[in-house]
């Protein structure tokens, strides 16, 4: 078979990354400790943080240790650009999220490594937040994000080091929606209910589109291992229908997402056996694509 190059390579491709920027403070001292359901503002530096349950938190510091975040809490970090060693931060449940907030544009520079549990979300305001992991000679650094309510909205550079995302294997539906610009010596990304978005993490971004979206047109359903999936009627003003034809009694959970991976309707828990048809509203919404999850 012949093969036919149009354009000649006369050159290899140089590919350049984003400058890498590193975390060379040290002389942290002393710890912090805030205890659950407490209201605050912090301004000391060069401390650990360890913050309790359900806890509101504004840090004005720019130069940390250790900062351990607790379930329900929200952090709201108030410095365009600060230096850790590492970050941790876990929810509970659906309805006691962990957030991780951030007042403008920030540069944070982490030592070692930044690990986001279940049910946080990171950025909620949208802004342009960059991660810089890891140190030029010492750690390599580490994301390690876990998939269960998850949401990630800013980019990582990992450069030396890994970007880990572990999916819980029992649920069907996205787990963590990472969105943002990642790069790491190795990425990982463990299940089939992540959803991955490219973009720079400003205000507004245009994602790219799928480049092979799955089309319900509610003639032909789509088969799942023991149900079909239906939605009807493609288009629509916003209200559809979804039908869920289950072979046996099975619960299953249903979301629609907008093409930037936010949540605009989820009911779980469904019980199925047989025929069932739920009526999803999403009136008034704008014309677009969106996305129906099972």
């Amino acid at each position: 078979m012949n093969s036919l190059i149009p354009t000649p390579i006369y050159a290899p491709v140089a590919t350049v990354l984003p400058t890498m920027y590193y975390n060379t403070i040290s002389g942290i001292s002393g710890k912090i400790k805030v205890e659950k359901n407490t209201t605050t503002t912090i301004s000391d530096d060069y401390v650990d943080l360890e913050i309790g349950e359900n806890c509101t938190m504004t840090i004005e510091g720019s130069v940390y240790g250790k900062i351990d975040i607790d379930k329900g809490s929200t952090v709201l970090f108030t410095s365009s650009s600060f230096d850790l060693e590492t970050l941790k931060a876990e929810g509970k449940n659906s309805g006691t999220l962990t957030t991780v907030q951030f007042s403008a544009d920030a540069q944070v520079r982490v030592k070692e490594k930044v690990e986001i549990g279940k049910y946080t979300s990171v950025n909620t305001g949208n802004y342009h937040v960059i991660f810089y992991i890891g140190e030029e000679n010492g750690h390599k650094g580490e994301l390690k994000v876990k998939a269960k309510g998850t949401s990630f909205y800013a980019s990582a550079y990992v450069p030396q080091g890994d970007i880990t995302v572990n999916e819980n294997p029992l649920v069907s539906f996205p787990c963590a929606t990472m969105t943002g610009q990642f790069i790491a010596d190795k990425i990982k990304s463990e299940g089939k209910y992540i959803l991955w978005t490219w973009h720079s993490c400003g205000v507004e971004p245009t994602p790219p589109a799928p480049s092979n979206p799955v089309v319900l047109t509610g003639k032909d359903p789509i088969a799942g291992d023991d149900a079909l999936f239906n939605i009807y009627h493609v288009p629509n003003n916003g209200r559809f229908i979804v039908s869920i034809n289950s072979l046996v009694e099975d619960r299953y959970s249903i979301f629609v997402y907008n093409s930037m991976g936010k949540t605009l309707f989820e009911k779980r828990d469904v019980v199925v056996n047989g025929l069932t048809e739920e009526i999803v509203d999403l009136q008034p919404i704008q014309s677009g694509i969106y996305f129906v999850i099972f």
